[in-house]
């Protein structure tokens, strides 16, 4: 989802960076993804946990933006089960 390609921005967000405390984007957990810094599975789902609990909390746990958050870790959990 385009929502999670970047980390909000403070112009457009001035309240997000005090509002979360370990912000993540998909553009992060893709790098860290191809430098080869999840050296579990549960590391990777784990980025995407943290992503959908600052979605919530940020926008509200009933939001569209919150609701595609748990869509994607839905679907890492479901393809990281897939592999092993």
């Amino acid at each position: 989802s385009y929502f999670f390609l970047e980390v909000p921005s403070s112009l457009t967000f001035p309240h997000y960076t005090e509002s979360i405390a370990q912000p993540i984007s998909l553009r992060q957990i893709m790098i860290s993804a191809k430098r080869g810094r999840y050296v579990t599975a549960e590391m990777f789902v784990s980025d995407f946990v943290l992503m959908a609990e600052n979605a919530a909390q940020f926008n509200g746990y009933s939001s569209h933006v919150a609701g595609q958050a748990r869509f994607l870790l839905a679907e890492a959990t479901a393809r990281v089960k897939c592999l092993n």
